[in-house]
């Protein structure tokens, strides 16, 4: 709790006789408020789940542990040489004779850790209707998770 002198004591005893530890934590400064060393990361930089919308209406969705756009100039060097066995959308777009939307990709959320991210992924696969491109479902998770819709929230 936050230290105020002359009450924080009085708090800290009638707390200690029913068992309760006390510990003091203290208030913001002024500094604290207004140093910020670091610019705040774009949100396509870090760790996230992507979508890839297709000329034909459908969208593959990935995860990357990198920077969004570096994932999507490999997808897109993959579409381009025809790589089709890199990447599901080139096969999709090479196949099909779609183009993506590369314009339109974005990041749907931020997801730092591994498995998180793994599994927000196959979330967003199975509530997604337009996402077909993908190979795979993603993660193995229950079917109890159906009914949760992640899509749009964060």
């Amino acid at each position: 709790m936050p230290y105020v002198q002359g009450v924080s004591e009085k708090v800290c005893r009638f707390l200690n006789r029913a068992g309760v530890k006390t510990y003091y934590s203290r208030s913001k400064k002024l500094r604290d408020i207004l140093s910020h060393p670091k610019d705040p990361q774009p949100k396509d930089h870090g760790p996230c789940v992507y979508s890839i919308p297709c000329s034909c209406g459908e969208q593959y969705i990935g995860q990357t542990k990198r920077p969004l756009q570096v994932r999507l100039n490999e997808h897109k060097k993959a579409t381009e040489n025809k790589k089709i066995e890199k990447s599901a959308l080139a096969e999709h777009a090479c196949k099909e004779g779609h183009e993506p939307i590369w314009d339109d990709s974005k990041s749907l959320v931020q997801v730092p850790h591994k498995g998180t991210r793994h599994i927000r992924e196959a979330l967003e696969i199975r509530t997604n209707e337009n996402t077909t491109i993908n190979r795979m479902d993603g993660k193995k998770i229950s079917r109890m998770w159906n009914s949760l819709s992640y899509h749009g929230k964060s």
